[in-house]
């Protein structure tokens, strides 16, 4: 499951060329990064807002090769376009696999940041599969058409095992308490202040 040397890292190896490794550990507003070198020194560190520039700025400071890794969450897309276009090599590390071999007594984003960095650096990272700029669309339309046909059989189940309990075909055919009357809403006034709600009336 674990990958081997990669022909990059293999290449920079043989030219003697050095290869920064950074650990990022990706959250919604801000990410941490940390980044090695070859040898296991560490060079950068720190929280940096998810804003390109401030990104681009962060791995300026590494001249060279340069490979960085982020679990395969769901905010990777904007990460891989960005740091492709500073020609960094970025991995999706499986985060089910890496559990496995990344565990930790201590759980910060820091400690996070500093284990995806290591294994990086040490080519032990479980690789997830990157999918491709032209498939990302259609495997996104798919997932989200599926998860609403889920939940519209979830919702056609439990009105059929609410009919079951009283042995009837049709909503209509259910005790009057089973069913909600029909409720009218009633806008604000205009120039009424925007907290003002509307009502509901029967």
């Amino acid at each position: 499951m674990f990958p081997s040397r990669t022909a990059s890292s293999i290449l920079h190896l043989l030219v003697g060329a050095s290869v920064y490794s950074t650990g990022i550990d990706q959250h919604r507003g801000s990410s941490v990064l940390t980044t090695y070198t070859e040898s296991g020194e560490l060079v950068g560190h720190g929280t940096i807002p998810n804003e390109p520039a401030r990104w681009r700025g962060y791995f300026a400071q590494f001249p060279g090769a340069h490979r960085a890794v982020v679990e395969a969450t769901g905010r990777w897309y904007w990460l891989g376009d960005l740091l492709r276009g500073e020609g960094v090599d970025l991995r999706l590390a499986h985060a089910k696999f890496l559990k496995a071999i990344g565990y930790a007594k201590v759980k910060t984003d820091a400690v996070d940041a500093r284990t995806l960095g290591q294994l990086l650096r040490t080519d032990f990272i479980p690789e997830a599969h990157m999918i491709s700029d032209e498939l990302r669309g259609p495997r996104d339309v798919l997932r989200a058409r599926l998860r609403l046909v889920q939940r519209c059989t979830s919702c056609q189940n439990s009105v059929d095992r609410l009919l079951e309990k009283f042995n009837v075909d049709s909503v209509a055919a259910l005790p009057r308490h089973c069913t909600r009357p029909r409720r009218r809403y009633t806008r604000p006034r205009s120039g009424s202040s925007r907290t003002t709600s509307g009502s509901w009336s029967d």
